[in-house]
């Protein structure tokens, strides 16, 4: 069995969620893929209610960022990046 660390933000805007796991390989891109691959299908999903979806890698694993706002929040690209910023 392969750990998964799950860390989640929440705010009054917005919800950070990252899922590390310990695959380094690069996951699909948006219009890779397909029913027949199998790993990352469900990343799709995740982008119909994500405003910002981004992978960090490192050695041992990568970690998937997603970002979804509160109803009736628009987040700007500096706010973003903001959040996702190395802290």
């Amino acid at each position: 069995m392969h750990p998964i660390r799950v860390s989640i933000k929440v705010t009054g805007r917005y919800v950070h969620l990252a899922v590390t796991d310990p695959d380094h390989r690069p996951i699909a891109g948006r219009d890779q893929g397909g029913q027949l691959v199998e790993h990352g299908r469900g990343l799709a999903i995740v982008d119909q209610g994500a405003v910002a979806r981004w992978v960090t890698y490192a050695e041992h694993g990568k970690t998937v960022h997603v970002i979804i706002v509160a109803p009736g929040v628009t987040l700007t690209a500096e706010e973003i990046a903001q959040i996702g910023a190395p802290k």
